[in-house]
């Protein structure tokens, strides 16, 4: 072993410079600059997962220095100069060559799909520069293949050392607990959790149960029904509104304005607005004033930036024990979601996809789980789990549950709630499925203990599918919408073309339970005539190259029809829709 190190001494810097400039793009500078700019979107802290990015570092320097230190000459010569360019090529494509995508667009970053052009150039970059790392090993001047690699690593790694530094004397609170990142300097800070309490809690007189099945695309209900025929029979007194749309093309802000009505614009950062939204009067509020024990089935960072800000009527956020370090576990799992998002930035194009789903929703659910057994999640299966495991029981007089699942954002589950693979890994009809076997236990029950003739039952999305975020919308986008209003009972599922909106869901809900709100919120969906062209508004939110671009649309008349689609509004902000 002595004489091979002996032999191999010659070897030791500049094998020590690539392994360590190799593992540091992926395992140190990606994640801590992906944190450093997205501090908001974050419920961890920097210090649980920084110590795991540096062991990762080492533990990856050691598999890719020690084979590389002791393999034979003829494998050296290969070896050596073509990780030397993989590193390179990690920091190149995260530092230059991401045109047009942003570190972190806030939903699934393996969504985007940038252009043909980019990714032939990317393509050729890449190919290019591994072919010169292939034809050094023929180069017999080993001392100038050698000087090369020396300086690409030099680069790579000094250039990822200085911007590391920068970031964290650069970076507002980028060292500080969560907890003191969130909230307001001059408050007193009292820790919350959102629970799954009273998820299977129902009132003697008069439920209001909205659910909220994220993305849940008009064509997503209709190719599950046509699939799956049964998927709607527990339905009885609804009617099927196909002709509806949101407000906001994703989760944020579309969730947070749902719940509050408050007005929002692009102009204002995500947390600001979520602290404001729920202050003062909102529609929950009079709810709560009615006299309804008012719960919120949701998740922080797309629905509000933290517990603490929540109103005090909500009844299932409740005060807990300091949550501000994660367990080990859950440490390893939010450092695991950072590689990926690593790995993403590093990969070129034509590699992206193969990192899979990607999303701070991910991150917040980890962290969540890890707070408490009785955290609500938004995962499918967890949410079946709930309302199958707990018993229903009726308690009260009056409740309005909101309860929001992942739905069909990722094709998480197939019929079995397995993880589906091959053609059923995009099928979206699967999520729905999946959606209303919660939906359909929820309505069981309501019948069976005599509550469901009165209750204001919403199915619906916060948005639809948005196909794409780096561009102006290309088609009609609408969100699916089942109402059932209090009193009708035993009634086969029925259709409406009635154009309605997601700014028509408050004037239905008090419509349908008799309260006489302070606001006037528009028109309940029933009101609306199958006949009548109305006025809609649609607020397509989209990224490109790390900026935020919004498109306002007037519709006028049935918005399946595109050409009744009409643009009023286009403003441009460099910044990131989820700042």
């Amino acid at each position: 072993m002595i004489k091979i190190i002996k032999k191999r001494k010659k070897r030791l810097l500049p094998v020590l410079l690539t392994s360590f400039a190799f593992a540091v793009v992926i395992c140190l500078e990606a994640p801590f600059e992906i944190f450093a700019n997205n501090l908001s979107e974050f419920l961890f802290s920097l210090s649980d997962f920084l110590p795991l990015c540096i062991a990762f570092w080492l533990i990856l320097t050691l598999i890719v220095g020690v084979p590389l230190f002791f393999i034979p000459d003829k494998a050296y010569r290969f070896a050596y100069p073509a990780i030397t360019m993989l590193a390179f090529l990690f920091f190149l494509q995260g530092t230059y060559l991401n045109l047009g995508i942003s570190s972190l667009p806030g939903d699934n970053m393996a969504d985007e799909a940038p252009s043909l052009a980019a990714v032939i150039i990317n393509a050729i970059v890449w190919l290019a520069l591994s072919a010169l790392a292939v034809a050094s090993a023929f180069i017999k001047k080993r001392d100038a293949v050698k000087i090369v690699c020396v300086l690409l690593s030099v680069v790579t790694l000094g250039t990822q050392v200085i911007n590391i530094t920068f970031l964290a004397l650069t970076t507002d609170g980028i060292a500080l607990p969560r907890n003191e990142r969130v909230v307001e300097s001059s408050t007193e800070y009292v820790q919350k959790i959102l629970t799954d309490d009273n998820l299977t809690t129902l009132s003697k007189s008069r439920n209001v149960i909205v659910f909220i099945v994220d993305r849940f695309d008009e064509t997503y209900a209709e190719e599950a029904y046509d699939k799956y025929p049964n998927i709607y029979n527990e339905l009885e007194g609804f009617t099927w509104f196909q002709d509806n749309l949101s407000l906001f093309s994703h989760t944020y802000p579309a969730i947070t304005w749902m719940l509050t009505d408050k007005e929002y614009s692009c102009s204002v950062d995500r947390v600001s607005y979520q602290n404001e939204a729920f202050r003062g009067d909102t529609p929950l509020k009079e709810l709560n004033d009615a006299g309804y024990t008012v719960n919120v089935f949701t998740q922080p960072y797309y629905a509000y930036s933290d517990e603490y800000y929540l109103p005090e009527y909500i009844a299932n956020v409740v005060p807990t024990e300091s949550i501000a370090t994660l367990s080990l576990k859950a440490k390893i799992k939010v450092t695991g979601s950072l590689l990926k998002m690593s790995l993403y930035r590093c990969f070129p194009f034509v590699l992206k996809g193969i990192v899979g789903n990607i999303s701070t929703g991910a991150n917040a659910d980890i962290v969540l789980q890890s707070r408490a057994d009785s955290a609500y999640s938004l995962d499918l299966k967890q949410v079946y789990d709930a309302v199958t495991d707990k018993r229903f029981t009726v308690s009260g007089e009056k409740t309005f549950s909101y309860i929001h699942v992942n739905g069909c954002h990722d094709v998480s589950y197939d019929e079995n709630w397995n993880t589906p693979t091959g053609n059923k890994a995009g099928d979206c009809s699967l999520s729905v499925l999946a959606s209303f076997k919660i939906i359909d236990r929820y309505l069981k029950e309501m019948k069976r203990l005599g509550v469901y003739d009165n209750a204001t039952v919403v199915i619906t999305g916060d948005h639809g599918n948005a196909k794409k975020d780096e561009g102006n919308i290309e088609g009609p986008t609408m969100t699916a919408l089942f109402v059932k209003p209090s009193g009708s009972k035993n009634e086969p599922l029925k259709t409406s073309m009635a154009q309605v909106c997601q700014s028509d869901l408050w004037a239905t809900v008090f419509g349908s339970e008799g309260i006489t709100s302070k606001k006037d919120y528009g028109t309940s969906v029933f009101d609306v005539p199958e006949n009548l062209n109305r006025t809609r508004y649609y607020r397509w939110q989209t990224y490109l190259g790390g900026s935020l671009d919004e498109y306002v649309y007037e519709i006028n008349g049935p918005a399946k029809d595109f050409s009744n689609w009409k643009e009023i509004d286009h403003v441009h902000y460099d910044k990131f829709l989820m700042d």
